[in-house]
């Protein structure tokens, strides 16, 4: 992908530029378990501030 001018060794492959089994079943469980908070916090978000704002509301 990357290819280093200073030594072939220090070069970022798609093999050596990879993660381990173990950090992307650590993020899998971390995106499982956020992304319905995410999707939840932005329905709500969304509920809260529907509608046309208007010149002389004021709160």
């Amino acid at each position: 992908m990357i290819t280093a001018s200073n030594g072939p060794n220090l070069s970022l492959t798609i093999y050596n530029s990879s993660t381990g089994l173990y950090t992307l079943q650590i993020m899998a469980v971390i995106a499982l378990i956020g992304m319905p908070i995410v999707i939840g916090y932005t329905i709500f978000v969304y509920r809260l501030f529907k509608g046309k704002a208007k010149a002389d509301d004021h709160y």
